[in-house]
């Protein structure tokens, strides 16, 4: 069976020890996004999606990011108060 690109980013969060936060409100959404267990991404698979981790990509999506924290946060369009520095731990 094929799986999503939901599915594989998810399953690739748990295979470096990073907890996926999956969401949506769609039932068979939900349940698309629950089944990652049953598959592993290769390592050479693995290292061709850490490479996507540019500088440029982080830029871009801490840009989208901000963007859409300020739009979906009732407040006055500032980002006054909004958590906008990302961390990994």
């Amino acid at each position: 069976m094929a799986q999503s690109s939901a599915q594989i980013l998810g399953r690739f969060c748990v295979q470096q020890d990073i907890v996926p936060i999956l969401k949506s409100v769609k039932l068979e959404r939900m349940v698309e996004n629950s089944q990652i267990e049953n598959f592993e991404i290769e390592e050479a698979d693995m290292d061709e999606l850490r490479a996507l981790t540019t500088e440029e990509n982080k830029a871009k999506f801490l840009a989208l990011y901000r963007k859409c924290v300020n739009r979906d946060t009732p407040k006055d369009g500032t980002m006054d108060g909004v958590k906008d520095k990302i961390t990994v731990d």
